[in-house]
């Protein structure tokens, strides 16, 4: 990657921070050491002294040209933040390899098609929540932290409701799989299909 394709990549990211931090209520401040609702706080040495925005942007923009391998650049937010203050992240450039191939069997487990509908979804809830979010963890994937903690990926109610109908439709004990989507990286959503056999 070039200086200025680089350079290009971090404004774009860091925008997409301020954009982000923004839309949750966050607020420019001047006592932080950078310009907009969120930005990178570095520091120099072991006694913590904070750089400047500039030289937190050209120490970002080395540690991105150092890369040889596919990465994904993640912003967290330092500390909790209230509505009305600025955001102060650190940014970290993290590998990014492939961990599942389209078709691939995340999980598996087996579901009862004899039990009560809600039992049924429940069932398949704790099966995502358990096996599916464990094994993304064993693949080292990267998850998104929000207020009810860690996600990789989940399903939507359409997709629920089709597998437990599946499930109801066969009274016997069955075979339940989480199947990826698609290709997938550590950083990626986890896309995943529930296949009942």
């Amino acid at each position: 990657m070039s200086y200025a394709d680089a350079s290009n990549l971090l404004t774009s990211f860091l925008r997409k921070c301020r954009l982000e931090s923004a839309s949750k209520g966050a607020k420019k401040s001047s006592g932080y050491p950078f310009d907009g609702e969120a930005g990178m706080i570095e520091f120099a040495d072991s006694k913590r002294t904070i750089l400047s925005e500039s030289e937190s942007t050209n120490l970002m923009l080395n540690r991105i040209l150092r890369i040889r391998q596919t990465a994904v650049m993640i912003a967290r937010a330092q500390t909790n933040r209230y509505q009305s203050e600025p955001v102060a992240m650190t940014v970290n450039v993290e590998p990014n390899p492939m961990v599942l191939r389209a078709g691939e069997v995340i999980a598996e487990s087996k579901i009862d098609g004899k039990q009560s509908e809600i039992v049924v979804f429940q069932e398949i809830t704790e099966f995502v929540r358990t096996y599916v979010n464990t094994r993304a963890r064993r693949l080292k994937m990267i998850p998104v932290r929000g207020r009810d903690g860690e996600t990789f990926g989940e399903l939507t109610i359409d997709q629920m409701l089709s597998a437990v109908s599946l499930v109801r439709s066969a009274p016997r004990l069955l075979r339940i799989q989480a199947v990826a989507i698609a290709d997938t990286r550590a950083a990626d959503p986890l896309r995943f299909e529930i296949v009942i056999k």
